[in-house]
């Protein structure tokens, strides 16, 4: 058969090759099955060819969309990082001061009990001394009531 010879030969020795047979047939109904089964190959590759180009066509229109999907969500992605990472900055900044002002209370807390606790002690000697000064009144007494 002329197509199982032609599906062996190569596409453009094919078309060569039928239209030699054709040219050489004596018989027109012949020359026309022929032009027919030629015409009806090539009419389904082409309805096949052009089902192929709209599938590719509508998967080309749904990546467009989902780049334009991506995008956006990135932009906003992106827009929302930043607004997120300022307000991470600001509340850095705030716990810095936070922690700089804590620094210099715990100074003055410190510093003021430094000097209560001295003060304290100065008290402590003070009454100890008093207490020294009235144990040797308190011997003084005791050694003039002993006397009399």
């Amino acid at each position: 058969s002329i197509r199982y010879i032609g599906k062996s030969i190569s596409k453009t020795k094919h078309i060569f090759f039928v239209t030699d047979i054709i040219n050489f047939a004596y018989d027109e109904s012949l020359k026309n099955n022929v032009l027919a089964s030629i015409y009806n190959e090539f009419d389904t590759k082409i309805k096949e060819a052009n089902k192929l180009i709209a599938d590719d066509n509508k998967a080309i229109i749904g990546l467009e969309k989902d780049t334009s999907i991506s995008g956006t969500s990135y932009r906003s992605l992106t827009s929302k990082y930043d607004k997120l990472n300022q307000i991470n900055e600001q509340l850095l900044d705030k716990y810095n001061r936070l922690l700089e002002g804590n620094l210099a209370d715990t100074k003055k807390i410190s510093s003021e009990l430094q000097m209560t606790q001295e003060q304290l002690l100065k008290k402590q000697d003070e009454l100890k001394l008093l207490e020294a000064q009235l144990n040797a009144q308190k011997k003084s007494l005791d050694d003039l009531n002993a006397c009399i």
